[in-house]
């Protein structure tokens, strides 16, 4: 396959990604994402606009262990902090070895991994509660009753 159609293969996957997210209704103020272009186009596809883009949300496999120090707490910051209001909800588009530093799992791409933030409470500073993989999205939409 050439890389310009495993490019229109992603993209196409993050746009049916985006649609069936919106028909989970979930409410979000924000989503924030790595400067990479890669994960600023997944957060437009996915979530749409506006996209705030964290300097510091590096992509941090190959990144010496001082140099992607920053980029790690920053990751750990967005999936910690609590939100201001009860229901909202914050969209963090960052990459799969940042979430590897910090809890030991590597999603694959376009996974969605959702966490609770828990601030001090927990000494991770999150509680993980699930991943939806592509494939996985249609199985729950239709479980939810959000699509036959």
């Amino acid at each position: 396959m050439h890389s310009s159609s495993i490019r229109r293969a992603g993209r196409a996957e993050l746009d049916q990604i985006g649609t069936q997210f919106s028909r989970l209704g979930v409410p979000y103020s924000r989503i924030i994402s790595s400067p990479f272009c890669r994960a600023r186009e997944s957060a437009r596809r996915v979530f749409g606009e506006p996209v705030e883009v964290d300097a510091l949300l590096m992509y941090t496999a190959t990144m010496s262990a001082a140099d992607k120090a920053p980029a790690v707490a920053r990751t750990r910051e967005w999936l910690s902090t609590p939100l201001a209001a009860v229901g909202d909800n914050r969209g963090v588009v960052a990459h799969g070895p940042n979430i590897a530093e910090i809890m030991d799992y590597l999603p694959r791409e376009a996974t969605l991994v959702i966490f609770r933030p828990q601030g001090a409470a927990n000494e991770d500073g999150f509680e993980y509660v699930a991943s939806i993989e592509p494939e996985h999205w249609a199985e729950l939409l239709q479980a939810l009753g959000l699509e036959r």
